[in-house]
């Protein structure tokens, strides 16, 4: 254990000198969180009963996707299903509550919050997903 310290002591002493920028936290699941922006797509995915391997009669699933600015990731949580992400680029929306919505914001630039929660059922098509509580347009 001594040597992962000094080893991660000397790697954050290098990144001091050369300027190199700090990495961002991860997020943190059921914690609020506020600020993640990117384009916002409304796209549609392959749903019951084959879920893309029957594409003639698998019905469609319209889905809010942030295509986020920069990736993100997520520490692993409390929950079995809290999993550590890495790199996600893409996180799908879900309405937190009444009133909110996504079609009129599709190909916008959006700033959302709300709660961070994992994928846990075939319905769920990114990783990451948030439970949205609030959405504006994010400034350029």
């Amino acid at each position: 254990m001594p040597r992962r310290r000094l080893i991660l002591a000397a790697l954050l002493l290098s990144a001091a000198m050369t300027g190199a920028p700090a990495q961002a936290a991860c997020l943190a699941y059921g914690r609020p969180l506020a600020g993640l922006t990117g384009k916002l797509e409304v796209r549609d995915f392959f749903g019951p009963p084959g879920y893309g391997e029957h594409p003639d009669t698998d019905r469609r699933e319209r889905q809010a996707v942030l295509v986020l600015d920069e990736p993100v990731c997520a520490d692993a949580g409390a929950l079995a299903g809290d999993v550590a992400e890495v790199g996600q680029r893409e996180l799908t929306l879900t309405p937190g509550g009444a009133g909110i919505g996504f079609t009129a914001w599709a190909g916008r630039r959006v700033a959302v919050g709300g709660e961070l929660f994992h994928a846990f059922t075939a319905h769920h098509h990114t990783p990451l997903l948030v439970r949205v509580t609030h959405i504006a347009q994010a400034a350029r």
